[in-house]
């Protein structure tokens, strides 16, 4: 969570953590009601301007006895698939709210992220690198996108590891502010492309 509210954050969104749904002057919401959600992201041109209800989750395609998940060997996604579902149900009221739109931020261990995180990260980096030069711009968006990825990724390595050991590593400690300006961005050769085969 606190990695996806630093992405957020550095994306140009105003980053509302813990928020109950009682407070959020959604209809339907009774006064009792204990339910929150982990990020509430405002002011992005995205969705109309809707601000985000962000629940990020990590998944795993077995079951905790070892066992897989029906059709996990054969079928991508299949725990990322069945964490939407579940958010969903938890949060009918946040799927099609014109108050505030439901976004699943899902990752099965092992790297594979949903297509929800894929749009948002994209999408977040062509909004943050549309004040760039017109030159620079997609080299600029590339340049988010591999910033944020990377500390996505460190961040999912951080979650399992804290469920292995009992003092979990403090990776995220540290990121704050909004980002770095854009010449430090740009500097330095552009990451090499991945090597490993295609899933």
């Amino acid at each position: 969570e606190r990695a996806w509210a630093r992405v957020l954050t550095e994306g140009g969104a105003q980053v509302l953590e813990n928020q109950q749904l009682k407070h959020m002057r959604i209809p339907g919401i009774r006064a009792g009601d204990k339910r929150a959600v982990e990020i509430v992201a405002k002011n992005l041109r995205m969705k109309h301007g809707i601000p985000l209800a962000c629940d990020a989750t990590v998944v795993s395609p077995l079951h905790a006895n070892g066992d897989a998940r029906p059709r996990a060997a054969n079928h991508d996604g299949v725990a990322i698939a069945a964490a939407e579902a579940d958010k969903r149900a938890t949060y009918p009221e946040l799927v099609h709210s014109a108050q505030c739109q439901l976004v699943v931020l899902a990752c099965e261990i092992g790297g594979r992220w949903s297509s929800t995180c894929s749009w948002l990260v994209r999408t977040l980096a062509e909004e943050k690198s549309a004040g760039a030069p017109p030159r620079l711009r997609r080299t600029t968006a590339r340049a988010w996108e591999a910033r944020w990825w990377g500390m996505l990724a460190v961040a999912v390595q951080n979650a399992v590891a804290s469920t292995l050991v009992d003092d979990a590593p403090r990776l995220l400690h540290g990121w704050e502010g909004s980002g770095p300006p854009l010449g430090e961005l740009l500097h330095g050769d552009a990451p090499a492309e991945s090597r490993l085969p295609l899933r």
